[in-house]
């Protein structure tokens, strides 16, 4: 029995439902209670079952299977709390980049991100040997500039933090000579179409990561461990992943992109081009000694004809006039 709705005021009401023994609610849950208690009472298969004792077994497995939904809800809000949490960090940044009318700052951070991570990978202090030739290849390919003499030349001082502040100046003022050639306006709209191309690209495929590693997690399980905690732990991780991805990414397009300058329009009809030798036409002068005559002496021609412009194919056969002028 459960809680109904009644037709007088002051009164809950009660309602009462039936189910089938082969029902999944009583079949899983408490069917071999069930088919002891049938047999007990000798009950038939198409009779109707009353019976406090049935009702309590089908009551218990209703609570069961109810307490059993409760809790993959609440674990699916969990889930997807953490995939909120990383939802709220991206579109706070694409915000961000919508919003500014300028993201130079940004980009500038995002290229010394890059070039500190840089040098503090080849090049780790005193006692360990630099590699200059894998730091200047590395900028050329995110900048395309050539700066091999002048960090060996620096590399010899063995201080990483001259190093570093001789590339970002070089970086600095190549970014200014870019925006310079664009103008001010135009690298504006470049900086936010590859912030939002970026973040948008790679937020898609960490959506397509997480939902994988969502389904992964489950079999650890087996393994004593909390799927939960594990999700939460392993997608920090990737969250944080693809800040550095979008930051690096960015940062590696930021030199290599522009705007292509559009194609003046042509006015087809000025500039096409006369395909008959000559100042005039056959058709010209033959319209222009015609000049005076009654329409009645003009001459018709057919379609398949011989164009009277003279035109010849490849082969010297004559070109019909369907197919040249009388198109």
């Amino acid at each position: 029995m459960s809680s109904g709705r009644a037709g007088r005021q002051g009164d809950p009401g009660s309602s009462q439902f039936f189910i089938s023994t082969e029902d999944d609610l009583a079949r899983i849950f408490g069917g071999d209670r069930l088919k002891r208690i049938m047999e007990t009472l000798g009950v038939g298969e198409d009779d109707v079952i009353e019976n406090r004792f049935v009702s309590n077994a089908i009551g218990q497995a209703q609570s069961r299977i109810e307490g059993h939904n409760f809790d993959i809800r609440k674990y699916v809000l969990e889930y997807d709390d953490v995939m909120n949490k990383h939802r709220e960090a991206i579109y706070r940044l694409r915000k961000d980049v919508l919003s500014l009318d300028n993201n130079k700052e940004k980009i500038i951070g995002y290229l010394n991100g890059q070039i500190d991570n840089l040098v503090a990978f080849h090049a780790q202090g005193q006692e360990y040997e630099w590699n200059i030739e894998e730091i200047s290849e590395s900028i050329k390919a995110l900048s395309g500039l050539e700066l091999h003499s002048e960090l060996i030349e620096i590399s010899k001082s063995k201080d990483p933090f001259k190093l570093v502040e001789f590339i970002k100046e070089k970086i600095s003022a190549l970014y200014e000579a870019k925006e310079k050639e664009l103008g001010t306006e135009s690298m504006k709209q470049l900086e936010k179409l590859v912030l939002l191309r970026t973040v948008d690209e790679l937020w898609m495929g960490h959506i397509d990561a997480m939902e994988y590693l969502r389904d992964s997690v489950r079999l650890r399980a087996y393994g004593q461990r909390d799927p939960l905690v594990e999700y939460k732990t392993e997608g920090h991780k990737m969250f944080q992943q693809l800040t550095g991805a979008i930051e690096a990414e960015v940062a590696n397009l930021i030199f290599k992109v522009g705007f292509v300058n559009q194609p003046k329009k042509i006015d087809l009809k000025e500039s096409r081009p006369n395909i008959v030798s000559g100042e005039e036409t056959a058709i010209e002068r033959e319209s222009q000694s015609r000049q005076g005559q009654p329409a009645e002496s003009e001459i018709k021609i057919g379609r398949n004809d011989p164009c009277p412009c003279g035109a010849t194919h490849s082969d010297g056969r004559p070109k019909k006039y369907k197919h040249c002028h009388g198109r």
